[in-house]
């Protein structure tokens, strides 16, 4: 099915079964206040940590090799701490799968983990000992969480700024030498269900690369990790997570990537390749989407339904029998098959099987066909619809 194969990455809905809101409602009276409690105190120690670990490494004024062994020291209280919060949030256990081996780190100095999906994938980083990351330059603003990403001494880069870019490479290229550095490569959040695009960033710099696959296991229950563009706002996604007992972490380390001759003259193509093995550890589609395409892809969406509707409207218009908004099985399969590819449908309209409203049309296309709609909308009615001989109406 068409279906199958459209994936929106940017895009994400809570998909609750009945027994999920029983567990809501218990983890929300026993488990949400209890852990907001731990999570919020445990993290205010973590920033006072940071905070005293700084200006004490400011007071020493050490050289930049002293100053990082005195760095990792000085962050282990902080490592713990951040531990224990993400413990008592139900993040009980890290399983850590090492398919690289021992030389791993003397080889890679760059890890990239993907997918980024949520808050929680800080979780990932302090699992493999707080490597330095490359992190928004406006991160450091964040009250209290600043001081937790300057202990880390991360690279900081303005999404915006080409040349922000540019100066990271020089950056990363002199940290390297003390401390791994971390990229999500992908530059945003998405669903967990596709990984898009890998920025070139990264793999610019022409070294050997691990790659890291995360993995969480919510017990087969509704995805509440994922933070998404077009998604619930974080504040739920944190919510209905620590309503939950427990959430599994697992970590994929791959084999170290050595790029070929013609990936260090194409970063992009390193990239891809990169993107490509993560993907089959993760199985998950491989895009072309990235951040830049988000408003984008939603305008053609917004604009498909419209064009939907008019071509939908269209023919109901025109039924011999005068019903306005209604529409039989054989013009909804002409719409389908215009619009999305699918030959074989039936409505869901169990009142009358052989008529549908566009209200229903429309909600039964969410429910069955919405990430091959969001897939399709960027190419799809660039020509009027054109069914059973009616024309396209305005």
């Amino acid at each position: 099915m068409a279906n199958d194969r459209c994936v929106n990455p940017f895009v994400h809905r809570f998909r609750f079964r009945t027994i999920d809101y029983f567990q809501i409602i218990i983890g929300t009276i026993l488990l949400v206040p209890m852990r907001i409690v731990l999570t919020v105190f445990l993290f205010m120690l973590a920033s006072t940590l940071a905070k005293f670990a700084i200006y004490l490494l400011n007071k020493l004024q050490l050289e930049k090799e002293a100053e990082n062994k005195w760095r990792y020291y000085l962050r282990i209280p902080c490592v713990w701490t951040f531990r224990a919060m993400f413990f008592c949030s139900g993040f009980y256990r890290v399983n850590i799968v090492d398919k690289a081996g021992p030389d791993a780190e003397k080889e890679a100095r760059v890890l990239v983990v993907a997918p980024h999906t949520s808050p929680f994938d800080v979780l990932s980083g302090i699992a493999l000992k707080i490597p330095s990351p490359v992190a928004r330059h406006d991160a450091v603003d964040i009250p209290l969480f600043g001081n937790v990403i300057k202990i880390t001494d991360p690279v900081f880069v303005e999404r915006d700024s080409k040349t922000s870019r540019n100066n990271v490479l020089s950056s990363v290229l002199e940290k390297i030498k003390f401390v791994r550095i971390f990229f999500f490569p992908e530059g945003t959040c998405t669903n967990r269900r596709a990984l898009c695009q890998f920025k070139a960033g990264a793999f610019k710099l022409g070294l050997p690369i691990q790659p890291i696959a995360i993995k969480y296991d919510q017990g087969g229950g509704p995805d509440t990790l994922s933070w998404t563009w077009d998604g619930p706002p974080v504040w739920k996604s944190i919510w209905l997570t620590l309503s939950r007992w427990s959430t599994g972490v697992e970590l994929v380390l791959l084999p170290v990537y050595h790029p070929s001759e013609q990936e260090l003259q194409d970063p992009e193509l390193y990239a891809y390749n990169v993107s490509v093995l993560l993907a089959k550890e993760l199985g998950f589609a491989n895009l072309y989407y990235s951040f830049d395409d988000v408003k984008y892809l939603h305008q053609r969406v917004q604009s498909f339904w419209q064009r939907l509707e008019n071509g939908f409207n269209a023919l109901a218009q025109n039924r011999d029998d005068g019903r306005s908004y209604v529409i039989c099985n054989d013009s909804l399969r002409v719409l389908l098959w215009l619009a999305l590819g699918i030959e074989k449908t039936v409505s869901d309209n169990k009142d009358d099987e052989d008529e549908m409203t566009f209200d229903a049309f429309r909600e039964y296309l969410v429910k069955n066909y919405r990430d091959c709609i969001e897939e399709n909308a960027r190419e799809l009615l660039t020509e009027p619809i054109v069914a059973s001989g009616v024309p396209h109406k305005s």
